[in-house]
């Protein structure tokens, strides 16, 4: 099998993991705050990010990143949102003139200073959920992950402290699901609170599509990790691109991150930005 026309793997079914249609991209066409990169590679094969530590087989999106045109939005989109397990997805939690006006305030610089000390009972946490709850309908009270900021300028920002070590591109593994149920798994839903634009970085095929398309179709998912399948997959089409999604201020991503290759990317970000994130099983409103 080869990876021909950027997301077509030859003989392979298409990607299963889509980005649901906002209604600028639908109106305007391409959507600016989407773009592709040329591939990727292994991490220890440049010499990126000011010589930083990375994990074993660690593998980086590789530049440069293109926007993308009227053949990739038909691959990449999807105007269905009823499988939330299968979407990626960036909504509006709060106007720029609302922002501008938190920033402004002394409840953002309690945050900041608090930063993973804050309380998942906070008032501010509250009032984050309830506006989510204008767009998304958590099945359960979701789990709160603290506010938190990453380093700028970097490709990839997960980082492994029992190693001291930047990971690259990963599945997570907060429920321990076996690789053949990561449709199962709960979703990540991490808003932007900052004052400046971060970058969602993922690979738009599940856990088994990975695999399939790296192992055929007779396989058994179960027999390797997530992460083991998906390191696979990369060293297998080097040329796949990996998807860059814009999230402004006031922005929240949600996606499927135990069943996708991910991470965020600081690359172009001036100074760090927070964040904070909740998982859950989850719907989206109509």
């Amino acid at each position: 099998m080869s990876c021909s026309n950027g997301f077509e793997i030859v003989g392979m079914d298409p990607p299963d993991i889509k980005i649901l249609r906002t209604v600028a991209s639908r109106e305007f066409g391409p959507d600016p705050t989407v773009t592709l990169s040329s591939g990727t590679c292994s991490a220890d094969s440049l010499a990126i990010d000011g010589g930083i530590a990375f994990g074993p087989n660690a593998f980086v999106p590789l530049g440069p990143w293109r926007p993308v045109n009227q053949d990739d939005c038909r691959i990449l989109y999807t105007d269905d949102a009823s499988t939330p397990a299968s979407i990626v997805a960036v909504v509006q939690l709060f106007t720029r003139a609302e922002m501008a006006l938190f920033h402004e305030s002394q409840c953002y610089g309690e945050v900041i200073n608090r930063s993973a000390g804050v309380s998942p009972s906070d008032q501010f946490v509250n009032t984050l959920l309830d506006k989510l709850d204008r767009v998304i309908q958590f099945r359960n009270r979701p789990s709160f992950h603290g506010f938190a900021s990453d380093p700028v300028g970097l490709h990839t920002v997960s980082y492994d402290e029992s190693i001291g070590k930047y990971v690259g591109l990963h599945v997570d593994t907060w429920d321990g699901t076996p690789s053949g149920q990561r449709k199962d798994a709960k979703l990540r839903v991490c808003i932007n609170i900052g004052e400046y634009s971060r970058f969602f970085i993922f690979l738009n095929r599940s856990v088994v599509g990975m695999y399939r398309a790296s192992f055929g179709s007779e396989g058994d998912p179960n027999s390797l990790t997530p992460n083991e399948i998906g390191k696979a997959f990369l060293s297998r089409f080097p040329s796949y691109p990996i998807v860059r999604l814009e999230v402004h201020p006031g922005c929240a991503y949600v996606a499927p991150t135990e069943n996708i290759l991910h991470d965020g990317c600081t690359l172009d970000v001036p100074r760090p930005v927070y964040h904070t994130a909740f998982r859950g099983l989850l719907d989206y409103r109509s």
